[in-house]
């Protein structure tokens, strides 16, 4: 099983003066133990929250040759899809669209917990998940249950936890947040802090690092986040050369969120903070 980070030294601990400074790196990399990164989807689930960390983790095992392991997971083994109409959600009205996309599902959630719980390897190699990425999306407005009690269930055995967007709820609701700073999405601030009464949301940020847990501010807001989660634990100088290879122009400063201002969050705390 994996070795978790000291859960109850980082429960109400903070990472430093800025949002997206960790205290050290997570875990050691020595370019031959793969790490393992699994990603939660559910129908529902916003397509670049999901595709933006997927890339960047993929370009730093194509270009740097780590030994990275990826694993899709959900509550069944039936591909997830990107509508918000088939997921059920009926939060906006126009009629359905065919404009989505659905990702095959590698293992279910409770095929996971069973290795995590036993240290074994399922069929295809792959064991313990280190690090799990959990994105956003309308579909997070849906009946979440199995994804908060399997997050609930996962956190003590994981390395390090990456949100996206309105990812942040599903942690909130499995109560992994519980007196930890966090963020999450800003069109959204209202509905998604009101999950996390136990919380210290902060509003103006583009995403924060609070022991072993990164959240970052809505959808686009989650390459940054990876790119900075990659500097943390890869280097600093990796990450950079993946975001120039990418031609993007990385969002360095955690602290600086022009989106906060134009939500009107700008200067608000949720929770906790209030």
């Amino acid at each position: 099983m994996s070795d978790s980070i000291d859960q109850q030294s980082t429960t109400n601990g903070t990472d430093g003066a800025t949002n997206g400074t960790p205290k050290q790196p997570l875990f050691e990399i020595n370019g031959k133990d793969p790490v393992h990164y699994g990603v939660l989807l559910f129908p529902g689930f916003q397509a670049l929250d999901v595709f933006g960390p997927l890339d960047v983790f993929n370009s730093l095992s194509m270009l740097y040759n780590y030994p990275i392991k990826m694993t899709m997971l959900a509550k069944t083994s039936k591909a997830v899809e990107t509508s918000h109409q088939r997921a059920g959600n009926q939060m906006f009205s126009h009629p359905e669209t065919d404009c989505s996309q659905s990702m095959q599902i590698d293992r279910t959630f409770e095929d996971q917990l069973k290795i995590q719980e036993t240290g074994t390897h399922g069929e295809n190699g792959k064991g313990c998940i280190d690090v799990l990425i959990v994105p956003g999306g309308v579909g997070t407005r849906n009946d979440m249950a199995a994804e908060i009690d399997f997050v609930k269930r996962m956190y003590p055995s994981l390395k390090a936890v990456l949100s996206v967007c309105t990812g942040a709820t599903i942690l909130a609701r499995a109560g992994v947040l519980d007196g930890r700073r966090a963020t999450t999405n800003k069109r959204a601030w209202d509905w998604a802090t009101g999950n996390g009464p136990h919380v210290n949301w902060i509003g103006e940020a583009r995403w924060v690092v609070d022991g072993n847990i990164t959240s970052s501010s809505g959808i686009s807001a989650g390459v940054d986040a990876t790119y900075a989660f990659v500097s943390a634990n890869y280097g600093e100088t990796i990450a950079q050369d993946l975001a120039d290879s990418a031609e993007y122009v990385r969002w360095t400063d955690a602290d600086h969120d022009p989106f906060a201002k134009r939500w009107n969050v700008w200067g608000k705390r949720g929770s906790l903070a209030r």
